[in-house]
């Protein structure tokens, strides 16, 4: 099976911010199991935030099959899901047969991709990675 990306576009939930403790020790945790999860040949995970309505979220994920994400998924309901909607609601993933390496407008803070991204939104949007502590 090729390689894929996934983008998960969230909202933070009320009076949850991204710099609080508590989120970006359950964040730093998903991350962490999504980079062992995914293998050493996956060019990793990121998540962007809206710089114009902060509570918007998208994390971008790479993946080197189907099989693998499916397994993945699959322990990241069992393991992680129910502290990560404590902080967030999901509002739908996107999935592309395609390696999140071969899309610079997917890893790259660049108008083209914030656009490509938004295109749907009738403001444009400034995004800025953030880092969970690894």
């Amino acid at each position: 099976m090729p390689p894929l990306t996934k983008l998960w576009f969230i909202h933070l939930k009320p009076g949850i911010e991204i710099q609080s403790q508590a989120f970006q020790q359950t964040w730093t945790s998903v991350v962490r199991f999504c980079n062992e999860q995914s293998g050493a040949q996956s060019a990793g995970h990121s998540l962007w935030q809206d710089t114009l309505n902060p509570s918007r979220l998208v994390f971008i994920s790479g993946y080197p099959s189907q099989e693998c994400t499916d397994a993945a998924d699959a322990r990241y309901v069992q393991e992680h899901m129910k502290s990560m909607m404590e902080h967030v609601e999901s509002d739908g993933f996107i999935q592309l047969n395609m390696d999140v390496k071969d899309g610079p407008y997917l890893t790259l803070p660049s108008s083209r991709w914030q656009y490509y991204l938004w295109r749907q939104e009738p403001h444009k949007m400034s995004m800025r990675q953030w880092s969970p502590n690894l």
